[in-house]
């Protein structure tokens, strides 16, 4: 996984081996960044216009100042859609799920 863009779609075409993807390209999360960010209904990447990823790329670099903790809270978001509950011992998921991070 590479935040951000450019260095993504690079490093793609020269290391294509490596099958880098960008956050957003990623399966599982990305479609609900997409829906977040654009304020739309999840999709694929694959299904985006190039305007919508010009936008998708500006609003990513303007609203998530910290790509890790963004992840890790879409990763927490979307395993809640999936699972009954996300409650742990500590609480941790619930305490990242209540955050503005």
């Amino acid at each position: 996984m590479i935040t951000d863009y450019v260095t993504a779609e690079r490093v793609k075409i020269q290391f294509p081996y490596l099958d880098a993807k960008h956050f957003i390209e990623l399966d599982g999360i990305g479609p609900q960044v997409i829906s977040e960010l654009l304020m739309g209904e999840p999709r694929p990447f694959s299904e985006l216009s190039e305007v919508d990823v010009q936008n998708l790329r500006d609003q990513f670099q303007a609203k998530v100042p910290n790509p890790f903790a963004y992840w890790l809270k879409m990763k927490a978001e979307t395993t809640r859609l999936e699972v009954d509950s996300v409650a742990t011992d500590h609480g941790l998921l619930e305490q990242l799920l209540d955050s503005n991070t």
